[in-house]
């Protein structure tokens, strides 16, 4: 029987260079990913989204699917596990082919997502800075829409293909 062989890789300390993350302090300000789309349907409005390559289904808020009209492709029984392994009840979803398209038109796709009650909680838009113009500068557009609600998740299901 013959055996793969594997390549060990060795690190290798260099004097005098060291960093170290653990003075920094960023408690009061995390940015989640979020965006702004076309939400396309029983016409299109612009949704609030938030990109969590952490989940791995995506999700659209119920209400958003019947105000867009969407139908059902399917129906699915799951049980959510969140950290640590602590499990909610098994709760019951349907399945919808929901399709955005970006606010500059120059992209759009379609994808599947089950129905949730809501997304998430309250998510902070970006605050006003300096980086601001640095974004703008670099073609980055920002959210600033505090209070809309999220009524797409994006999970790692899709977040690869965009």
């Amino acid at each position: 029987m013959c055996m793969p062989t594997e390549k060990v890789l060795v690190a290798k300390e260099v004097p005098g260079v060291e960093s170290s993350l653990s003075n920094i302090d960023c408690r009061n300000q995390v940015f989640l990913q979020t965006m702004m789309v076309t939400l396309r349907g029983e016409g299109d409005r612009q949704v609030r989204v938030l990109m969590d390559p952490g989940s791995q289904r995506s999700y659209v808020r119920k209400d958003t699917a019947r105000c867009m009209k969407y139908a059902p492709i399917a129906e699915e029984e799951l049980i959510h596990r969140l950290l640590e392994g602590e499990t909610n009840k098994r709760r019951h979803h349907f399945l919808y082919r929901i399709r955005i398209k970006g606010l500059d038109n120059k992209y759009a796709c379609n994808f599947e997502a089950l129905d949730e009650e809501d997304i998430c909680s309250r998510v902070p838009a970006l605050p006003s800075g300096p980086w601001m113009s640095e974004l703008r500068n670099k073609g980055i557009g920002v959210c600033l829409e505090e209070e809309k609600p999220m009524e797409v998740l994006i999970g790692a299901d899709v977040y690869g293909k965009l």
